[in-house]
């Protein structure tokens, strides 16, 4: 059928079912592949224990390298603090230690507040999503 032949109906009944089996099937491969996932973390903990008690920072072997590595995570606790002390270090430090980014709501404000003009220094794009929500 070409697509004037179909009607939204049929189309959005169409993608609630295809979209239920794609679940389905997601679900199912979640619940086939868990042993496996827990076994793989299992001999996960086992390596780090062992290079814990060996000392080592890693094992290479035949089929493969286990090795640790140090993942470390920031977070702001004092926004006021932090920002005065990125500002007033700008040059040396402060505009590598800072991502700035504006947020959306704001800018819609803002544009709604003042005949959709901009702020300086910032562009926008915009794109059309279909979105089908079951009913």
């Amino acid at each position: 059928k070409s697509m004037s032949e179909h009607t939204a109906d049929q189309l959005i009944a169409q993608h609630v079912k295809l979209d239920d089996t794609l679940t389905a099937m997601t679900k199912a491969a979640d619940e086939a592949a868990k042993p496996y996932k827990d076994a793989c973390k299992l001999i996960e903990n086992m390596l780090l224990a062992k290079l814990d008690a060996e000392g080592a920072d890693n094992f290479k072997t035949d089929h493969g390298t286990a090795y640790k590595s140090e993942i470390m995570k920031v977070q702001v606790t004092d926004r006021d603090t932090f920002v005065e002390f990125v500002t007033q270090n700008w040059r040396e430090i402060g505009s590598q230690m800072l991502m700035a980014t504006a947020q959306k709501d704001a800018v819609k404000e803002y544009l709604a507040n003042n005949d959709g003009k901009l702020p300086p220094g910032l562009e926008i794009s915009r794109f059309i999503r279909l979105n089908i929500r079951r009913s």
